[in-house]
């Protein structure tokens, strides 16, 4: 009656009493009710040489009452894949799960931050509800939830990773922010800067492979670009005559993506005296700081209102001095 092994005797060493343990879980709607016979025996025999039974049996009744237990989902955790341009309302993952009790189950989401997704309440099927960013983030995961309906509404949670996989949908762009290249003016000969550029798309093993090229002809009498590797090139002049200004080079990157994308970026590059190989440029006026003019002025009308009001100060007290001494002669004559 115990073939699952669910139960287990253990005997007391001092009174021999047996007692029944439960070594796994027990489960009413399994086996609501398991019958178990027990045999007892003596460990030796009460008289030597004579052969009697020396066990005795019983039938040990164990009834499992019910409770009332939360669904059951088939798996903690369920798992899918999907490009990140799939349509908005594409199915993504099913979820299942089953309520011991056989009570009805209702479906929700948690932790869905992006929102992105959305689940039939009935049937645990998920699909997306918003437009889903491999960038923003490669494995997105949030809870689902089985509610019981009805009894008390007790509930179980499972998680549900979505992998996104890359589509080239971020054209190249430049690393960073490179105001700080220069060329020191006058050029002696001609000169040349690096640049880098990158993007946000999963890249193959053998790293990122973008294509450089100025973006009008009409430049090309001034500026040649070479690519060094897969992500730098090198801007170099043609000639030496350049004015001391900032020249924004447009520069048109490709990259290595099916479908190719590409994108015209400005690279500013500086014409500019140098002081010990470094750029040298005069400190200009910052808005809303005063000149050297606005700041004498402002001090000689502080001087100014101060010294009126010192003055109106001094001529207060001369006169009220004065009244006071003909106040005085006045009760001296009296």
């Amino acid at each position: 009656g115990d073939s699952d092994g669910q139960l287990g005797v253990d005997t007391d060493p001092q009174t021999n009493a047996g007692y029944v343990i439960i070594k796994k879980p027990l489960d009413f709607e399994t086996a609501a009710i398991h019958d178990i016979v027990f045999q007892a025996e003596n460990p030796e025999p009460l008289v030597y040489g004579v052969n009697y039974n020396t066990s005795s049996s019983a039938t040990f009744k164990l009834i499992v009452t019910d409770v009332n237990e939360a669904p059951v989902f088939s798996q903690r955790i369920y798992q899918a894949k999907v490009r990140e341009d799939v349509a908005v309302g594409t199915k993504v993952g099913n979820v299942t799960a089953r309520d011991p009790e056989n009570l009805d189950i209702s479906y929700s989401l948690r932790d869905d931050r992006r929102g992105w997704l959305k689940i039939d309440p009935v049937t645990g099927q998920i699909s997306t509800r918003a437009p889903v960013d491999r960038e923003a983030e490669s494995m997105y995961v949030v809870h689902v939830v089985a509610t019981e309906i009805g009894g008390s509404h007790l509930s179980s949670i499972a998680s549900f990773h979505l992998t996104l996989s890359d589509v080239n949908d971020n054209p190249p762009r430049l690393a960073k922010d490179d105001a700080g290249l220069f060329l020191c003016h006058p050029l002696q000969t001609t000169g040349s800067v690096i640049f880098e550029a990158t993007d946000d798309d999963q890249q193959s093993f053998l790293g990122p492979q973008f294509t450089f090229s100025l973006d009008s002809e009409f430049l090309q009498s001034n500026w040649e670009v070479s690519k060094i590797n897969g992500t730098h090139a090198r801007l170099a002049t043609k000639h030496t005559n350049f004015e001391e200004r900032v020249y924004n080079v447009p520069i048109r990157i490709k990259d290595g993506g099916r479908p190719p994308l590409e994108r015209v970026v400005s690279l500013p590059v500086t014409f500019c005296k140098c002081v010990d190989g470094s750029c040298f440029l005069p400190a200009g006026h910052h808005s809303g700081m005063p000149t050297v003019g606005m700041a004498v002025g402002i001090l000689l009308t502080t001087f100014l209102v101060i010294g009126i009001i010192l003055a109106v100060v001094f001529i207060r007290i001369k006169k009220n001095g004065g009244k006071d001494n003909v106040e005085s002669a006045q009760a001296s004559e009296a």
